[in-house]
């Protein structure tokens, strides 16, 4: 992901964080999750390539939500390389790009498969929160399951994995149009980062029933816990060859 895209990130956020700063401070009576202008949040990231700007003017709530899942990858990032000679600090740079560096082979790789996590993890929880026109629950997921041992309803918000998931790869793919070799195995690495969230979707559950007795739970799926997914992706980046 470029420097310029990165970059943007921040300004989207910060502008987002003192909104709801100036709202609490000045008790106004305005919602926390307003309208997003298409123009605001698409021309704030000159290096969108046209098909990630087409997709920010249909969804652009999808987009900020995305833009928010990369900046947690690279917090994660951070997180777990911290003791590494490259710990993405270089995706918070302006002037820099380490997805360009041929020698960085496995730390681009961590760098895509991470952002890709990231971006459909954000979009999945965001789908569920009710705060995206274009998602909801994921309704594929209802009915009575049980045995003799346990019975559980599917009920509450489940996360929205599948939409998160196809976002992610529209938005992250997109880039890659090229058919070289680099560009196979950054889509590769996108993919990834997409079956990291995707393979560990976690049960979340409620009880009900006389003085906690638990006669019934209603139960949900979530996405993982993001750090989880971060040292799952370490681990596949500890493993890893170099790529020549």
């Amino acid at each position: 992901m470029s420097h310029l895209l990165i970059s943007g990130i921040f300004l989207l956020i910060t502008v987002l964080e003192m909104g709801r700063a100036n709202n609490d401070i000045l008790r106004l009576n305005i919602k926390k999750e307003p309208v997003l202008d298409p123009n605001t949040v698409c021309k704030t990231y000159p290096a969108l390539t046209s098909q990630q700007y087409n997709l920010c003017r249909k969804y652009p709530d999808v987009t900020a939500s995305a833009i928010q899942g990369v900046q947690v990858a690279i917090h994660e990032c951070q997180f777990q390389l911290r003791t590494h000679r490259w710990n993405c600090s270089a995706l918070e740079k302006k002037n820099k790009n380490p997805h360009a560096s041929p020698v960085l082979a496995k730390e681009t790789a961590f760098a895509y498969a991470i952002s890709a996590a990231g971006v459909t993890h954000q979009v999945s929880k965001a789908c569920s929160m009710g705060k995206l026109k274009s998602c909801g629950c994921d309704m594929s997921v209802h009915g009575r399951k049980g045995n003799v041992d346990r019975t559980f309803e599917w009920g509450g918000c489940s996360h929205n994995i599948d939409f998160g998931a196809q976002y992610a790869r529209k938005f992250m793919d997109s880039k890659e149009a090229a058919r070289d070799i680099h560009s196979q195995i950054n889509l590769h690495n996108n993919r990834a980062g997409r079956l990291a969230v995707i393979r560990n979707v976690r049960e979340q559950c409620k009880c009900h029933g006389m003085s906690g007795s638990c006669e019934l739970e209603t139960c949900w799926k979530a996405t993982p816990d993001f750090r989880k997914v971060g040292e799952l992706l370490r681990r596949k980046f500890d493993e890893a060859s170099k790529v020549q």
